[in-house]
C-alpha cells in the first residue's frame, strides 16, 4: 500500500490564501510570504497529490475541478488556518494534514 501524502499546514494555508484572496500576489501579501514562496507551496502539493489545483487563466489562477474538491475540504482546517495567521507560522512546519485524493 502506497503512503498517504502529507501536506504541511503552510502548503495547506498557501493553497487557501490563494483561492480566498484572488491570487498568488495577493496570497503571498496576506499570508505575509513571498510570491514565489507561495507558488513552490501550490506545487509541492500539486506535486505531492500528483494533481493540478489551479490552472492559469493570464495572471489569474483558476481552481480545477480538484482543486475545487481539495478546496471544499478546507473548512477543516480553517481554524488551524486562523492561529496561524494570527499568531505566526512557529512550530507549522511539523504540524502535518493528511491530505486524501479519495472521498
Amino acid at each position: 500500500m502506497a503512503p498517504i501524502p502529507t501536506i504541511s499546514l503552510e502548503q495547506w494555508r498557501a493553497l487557501v490564501a490563494v483561492v480566498d484572496d484572488g491570487g498568488y500576489a495577493a496570497a503571498a501579501e496576506a499570508i505575509h510570504k513571498s510570491q514565489s514562496a507561495v507558488t513552490y507551496a501550490v506545487q509541492q502539493v500539486e506535486k505531492l497529490l500528483g494533481v493540478k489545483a489551479f490552472r492559469l487563466e493570464g495572471r489569474k489562477a483558476v481552481l480545477t475541478p480538484v482543486g475545487r474538491m481539495l478546496y471544499s475540504r478546507s473548512p477543516s482546517c480553517r481554524p488551524l488556518i486562523r492561529i496561524i495567521r494570527c499568531f505566526g507560522s512557529v512550530g507549522a512546519s511539523r504540524s502535518k494534514i493528511f491530505a486524501s485524493t479519495g472521498t
